[in-house]
């Protein structure tokens, strides 16, 4: 098995037990997940500028922990896919996101996103850390993620001072990931249960 097929595996393997989940197992796992991020001493430190994400087809539920960090006083931002030919996303901030995300739209891959106001983007020079969805992780940080390479091309914009953390259930840790050029390994990755640092 070649590295192509070994990743196509994996990506079918893991997204099939991730859409297997329930809503409430879902949400379940995000409320763990933001227990350890409120916990995480970063996030006790001045108002961050966070890019997170919306969540969708199993993975950790997002809405409980962009909301506490708006009320944390951090600025959060979400993306926004500007060019799905070029793989190209944008982030723009959501100063006022209501308890169920009703200011975001359907865009892109059916994915919730910002309506891309203009005067709400947020550059990635700005960004003190990106939350990353993934479809797998291994013990190195490396990640692994839907294959169209959309973070790849932001990350590369980011500040050498912005953390990476990867957020994920448990069952998405997989033994090896073959790093590619492009790939970024991520600084930590937390889940449900547990709080990893590279």
């Amino acid at each position: 098995m070649n590295t192509d097929q070994y990743l196509k595996k994996i990506r079918r393997d893991i997204l099939q037990k991730r859409r297997a989940l329930d809503v409430q197992q879902c949400s379940l796992a995000g409320l763990a997940v933001l227990n350890l991020l409120l916990a995480h001493p970063f996030f006790k430190q001045k108002k961050l500028t966070v890019a997170s994400y919306a969540s969708i087809h199993g993975e950790i539920e997002t809405k409980d922990i962009n909301l506490n960090l708006q009320r944390l006083g951090h600025i959060l931002a979400l993306p926004k896919v500007c060019d799905p030919k070029q793989g190209l996303m944008e982030f723009y901030s959501t100063a006022a996101l209501g308890s169920a995300h009703e200011d975001l739209i359907c865009g892109t891959y059916g994915i919730q996103e910002p309506s891309g106001d203009p005067n709400f983007l947020i550059t990635p020079d700005r960004f003190d850390v990106v939350l990353l969805p993934l479809v797998a992780f291994d013990c190195r940080g490396h990640r692994l993620g839907m294959g169209g390479g959309f973070y790849d091309r932001f990350l590369k914009k980011l500040s050498d001072k912005c953390r990476l953390i990867g957020l994920a259930h448990d069952f998405q840790e997989v033994a090896r990931l073959p790093k590619q050029e492009w790939d970024m390994d991520l600084d930590e990755i937390i889940t449900p249960s547990r709080h990893l640092i590279f």
